[in-house]
């Protein structure tokens, strides 16, 4: 039998439930905190200073885990067995030294980005050829897996660990 892939009426309810509440969230939290609220950067990224550095670590650190990687997760470690779970190991350790390294250092040293270290270390030619190699690393990353992508759609070409 065919599985149903269409939207039907409560799955469109549910979505456009989410959405609504969702946005009433934003204007509800922009109505109260009015031009009193967040005007800077800093402000919205670090609370303004005003909590320790170990929640926002965290915080940053919990922003790694998306719901795509829970629902894929488990696809994942079925098509190609525990391979994934190395990447895992080593988010974990990399998440723990970032937190307790990194982030309590640019907290002490008033900065916010990693880029913004880099400009006060080296200078703001270095941090624009890191920019640059960042850009260009990610456009190959993207142009590199276009076509595996394109090729799975059409045919029965897998994946696998991209």
């Amino acid at each position: 039998m065919a599985e149903n892939r269409v939207f039907n009426v409560w799955d469109y309810v549910v979505f456009a439930s989410m959405l609504l509440i969702s946005t009433a969230i934003g204007i509800f939290s922009a109505l109260k905190h009015g031009r009193t609220g967040q005007r800077t950067t800093e402000e919205f990224l670090v609370g303004s200073r005003q909590i320790s550095a170990y929640p926002i670590a965290f915080s940053l650190a919990a922003s790694f885990l998306s719901a795509i990687a829970v629902i894929g997760y488990p696809a994942e470690v079925y098509n190609t067995g525990l391979n994934i779970l190395m990447l895992n190991v080593a988010r974990l350790f990399t998440t723990i030294i970032v937190c307790l390294i990194y982030i309590p250092l640019f907290y002490r040293l008033n900065i916010i980005s990693t880029y913004e270290y880099i400009n006060r270390r080296f200078g703001w030619v270095v941090r624009y050829q890191i920019v640059c190699s960042f850009m260009v690393y990610m456009r190959r990353q993207n142009i590199s897996s276009s076509p595996k992508i394109d090729d799975s759609q059409i045919g029965s070409t897998e994946l696998g660990f991209c």
